[in-house]
């Protein structure tokens, strides 16, 4: 493609974080245990951000009058936002340690469920989301996570990206029911503080193996034997090279469109499922069964990923995708709807690897 630089990083690219304080002969387990932590801050980030919001939908009606418009905007902003912040924060990680962006994305997620606790209108709720939990939802999602990945793993890099993004899709399971049964229980604010508490408990875990190896990726996972040659890397690209090159430019507007529609079909599946005569627990099944089969995707397509055409397994999974909206968009019958989720789900695990692995 055009352009005088590669927005793909190289294994020169990632050693080129090294410069910052890293682990010298690093234990084999640690890539994994950072995997494991990818594989949290995804769960609580998709499940206390999307997946658990349609639970929220009719609180925000009752408490603050407000249409479904209005309400809709919040995670619709966290979407647009999200996307206009990648860019920069992306530029960022070649200028500062990776551990101290995620944590500032813990807290910057946490301090937004607080902040929305304490909102006294529903267009402050937008206005959080469209602020501190957009910018917080980058420092701690996909994008600092398959960095923080790469920088461990290249032979297996697919396998450990689908691994980790099965956090969210675990949250799609898990979240609905819980907040629903918080919400019940405790109301909706306090259901957002007890979110806010645990997602401040990843940030021991944060600045413990946020810190990526000394001398790139070790030895064990390279795809060619032999130490890194540190000697001849290059400087990171400056912002107006970034903005100048087509390839920058078609990644992030394709990543930054199939992540915000996937935000939107998920963090709306609650709504749209009672929208169609569905009880509020019932709707939650959309969600949950959707994450159920977005797991089998991502191992699948993780596993896939490190063997085949990259760009063949994500047509695969954009083609599913069309599908599910089909169902969705001909029938409201329950059975019908759950199965539209299912093959969804499996569409989203294929996809999100596989974008991972293209990128990272």
């Amino acid at each position: 493609m055009a352009g005088e630089i590669s927005v793909k990083p190289r294994s020169d690219d990632i050693a080129a974080r090294t410069r910052f304080k890293g682990l010298a002969r690093p234990a084999p387990w640690r890539g994994w245990a950072v995997v494991a932590l990818g594989f949290l801050m995804e769960f609580m980030a998709a499940g206390s951000i999307f997946y658990s919001y349609g639970v929220f939908v009719p609180s925000f009606v009752s408490e603050f009058q407000a249409s479904r418009t209005l309400i809709n905007m919040a995670v619709t902003m966290v979407l647009v936002s999200s996307g206009l912040v990648s860019a920069p924060v992306g530029w960022l990680t070649n200028r500062f340690p990776l551990r101290y962006l995620a944590l500032a994305g813990v807290v910057g997620t946490a301090s937004g469920m607080v902040l929305c606790a304490q909102a006294d209108s529903m267009a402050e709720v937008v206005w959080i989301y469209a602020t501190v939990i957009s910018t917080a939802d980058v420092l701690i999602g996909v994008l600092i996570i398959n960095i923080m990945i790469a920088s461990w793993f290249e032979r297996r890099r697919g396998l450990a990206i689908g691994l980790a993004a099965i956090g969210s899709s675990v949250s799609a399971i898990a979240f609905p029911p819980f907040a629903a049964h918080l919400v019940g229980a405790y109301g909706w604010r306090m259901a957002l503080m007890i979110f806010a508490v645990l997602i401040m408990m990843l940030a021991p875990f944060v600045l413990w193996l946020g810190c990526a190896p000394e001398g790139g990726i070790p030895e064990w996972e390279r795809k060619t034997n032999g130490a890194a040659d540190l000697g001849n890397v290059a400087s990171p690209p400056s912002w107006d090279e970034y903005l100048s090159n087509a390839d920058f430019w078609i990644i992030a507007l394709g990543i930054g469109t199939l992540i915000g529609l996937n935000g939107a079909v998920m963090s709306s599946l609650v709504a749209f499922g009672m929208g169609n005569g569905l009880d509020r627990m019932s709707a939650t099944h959309l969600v949950s069964t959707a994450g159920a089969t977005a797991i089998i995707g991502k191992l699948s397509f993780g596993i896939i990923a490190d063997h085949i055409n990259l760009k063949i397994a994500l047509r695969m999974g954009l083609v599913v995708g069309a599908l599910a909206m089909g169902l969705f968009a001909l029938t409201p019958e329950r059975d019908l709807l759950i199965i539209a989720a299912g093959i969804y789900g499996f569409s989203l695990g294929a996809q999100l690897p596989v974008w991972g692995t293209l990128t990272a």
